[in-house]
């Protein structure tokens, strides 16, 4: 276990139902399946240009702590949460869900631990060995 594996999270349009399933489903099963050679997580997100957001924090449920991930305002004043579960994320009672996953956000070990090289292109970070793509 001494490896980056860098996520990429491309952007996601309004697109149908079974779609944003399978971008969430693609993710968390990528991150899961390389849990066991990774000590840490880079999620890259150059040329996310936004769009459904759900399925995205769905696919990254394994590396996000449960709770709430962010919280948007209403013009009338009310919070509505946008909440990390065990099997996805949602807002309001909706969820994108990827089923009960490992957590791994509950057993990041602390930065520094990881052996990888890592350099920069300018701007850019370049690292890792493994890419995970949704």
């Amino acid at each position: 276990m001494d490896s980056i594996t860098t996520v990429t999270i491309p952007a996601l349009g309004a697109v149908s139902d079974e779609l944003q399933q399978r971008y969430a489903d693609a993710a968390a099963v990528g991150i899961l399946g390389a849990a066991d050679r990774t000590c840490g997580w880079i999620v890259d997100l150059r040329g996310n240009t936004g769009g459904t957001m759900y399925p995205m924090l769905s696919g990254l449920t394994p590396l996000l702590r449960n709770g709430t991930a962010m919280t948007f305002r209403t013009r009338a004043g009310e919070d509505m949460p946008v909440t990390i579960f065990d099997d996805g994320a949602g807002m309001g009672g909706t969820v994108i869900s990827v089923g009960a996953v490992a957590k791994i956000a509950d057993r990041l070990r602390p930065s520094g631990w990881c052996t990888s090289r890592i350099g920069s292109d300018d701007r850019r970070v370049v690292t890792g060995r493994k890419t995970v793509t949704a």
